[in-house]
């Protein structure tokens, strides 16, 4: 049946924390109010259908479900791996996972099955993320370069050494395209530096990043259905500009394409900046349904500590209202768009 995902992340009964407080004033504020969380989740699944919302976004507490809204599930399948064998380390930011992993297919299967243990046969689930915000850039910029400095034990540096060589035929070809002098094989597994740049390398860059993303949605991807048939894969969640070989990649195996997106207004105008042009070229490479899963407008006249993160700000409640209705009618008027969730509760 037709449906439009118009969601809010994080309503969560104990709130989001606050540094400089070192506690979520917004969870003892209901501890208070409420005589337990279950009041709680009655009142504010309540609040969220009387002002049209329909899903709960990412973050949300249990007891908030099966009260009328549809939500989502995570199974971090990519950042949890990350916190075992990486291509980008999580430091600071979820990193990535190294998805040649002799480990990694295993890995994706238990996922799946521990997830599918929630999921399977709820029909109010919406869909399950793969991921948030993995690092698809790495820590250099490319997550490839990422692979180049990695050790001779990593197992994506041996991929990439596998590939450069069916690529280019010998070893001798792999330095003659790259401008390298590698003396043999086991010098390119030790090597922490990267060739020098040109288009070739461009290239190589281009056609790998189109491995990784293939090894990591397909088998990810794979593992969710084989556990849970019955419902959606909805995407990562990317951050950033993702490049169009991941784009591809992620239109393959999703059934629904996630992003996170925090547009700048044109409140005069009454247009949204740069990000529907993002979105059509997305879709152009991804070709499947598309929900933005993260934006927001923070207002400076809450009293609130919120000059912080992610989103253009504005003075005021009112030219919150006025953004999100232009950014919400941008998504409703696209025809691939399926959806939004505010970031957040």
């Amino acid at each position: 049946k037709p449906f439009f995902a118009v969601g809010t992340d994080h309503c969560r009964y104990t709130g989001h924390g606050c540094e400089a407080l070192g506690y979520a004033p917004y969870g003892r504020n209901m501890e208070a109010k409420y005589p337990n969380e279950a009041d709680w989740a009655a009142a504010a699944t309540d609040r969220l259908k009387a002002w049209g919302f329909n899903v709960l976004g990412a973050g949300h507490s249990g007891s908030t479900r099966h009260r009328g809204l549809a939500h989502v599930e995570f199974a971090a399948v990519g950042q949890r791996f990350a916190q075992i064998d990486w291509i980008a380390e999580p430091i600071h930011w979820t990193g990535f996972p190294d998805v040649f992993s002799e480990k990694w297919p295993r890995h994706c299967r238990l996922v799946a099955r521990q997830v599918a243990d929630t999921t399977r046969g709820d029909p109010w689930l919406l869909g399950t993320f793969l991921d948030n915000e993995l690092e698809w850039y790495g820590k250099t910029g490319h997550l490839v370069d990422d692979v180049f400095i990695l050790g001779p034990g990593d197992a994506a540096k041996r991929a990439l050494l596998r590939w450069l060589k069916e690529r280019y035929g010998d070893w001798d070809g792999v330095n003659r395209a790259l401008g390298t002098a590698y003396a043999d094989e086991e010098a390119f597994l030790r090597s922490t530096e990267l060739p020098e740049p040109s288009a070739e390398l461009d290239t190589v860059r281009a056609e790998f990043l189109r491995v990784i993303a293939e090894a990591y949605f397909g088998e990810a991807c794979r593992a969710l259905r084989e556990a849970d048939p019955d419902h959606m894969v909805i995407g990562c969640r990317f951050a950033g500009r993702t490049p169009p070989e991941v784009l591809e990649a992620a239109g393959r195996h999703n059934d629904i394409f996630t992003l996170n997106s925090y547009p700048y207004v044109d409140m005069d105008r009454g247009q949204v900046l740069d990000v529907p042009q993002q979105l059509c070229d997305y879709f152009d490479h991804a070709g499947k349904p598309m929900i933005i899963t993260e934006w927001s407008f923070p207002a400076l006249d809450s009293g609130l500590p919120c000059t912080a993160g992610a989103g253009m700000r504005v003075d005021t409640q009112e030219q919150k209202a006025r953004c999100y209705e232009i950014f919400a009618n941008m998504v409703a008027d696209l025809p691939f768009m399926v959806g939004q969730h505010y970031f957040m509760w």
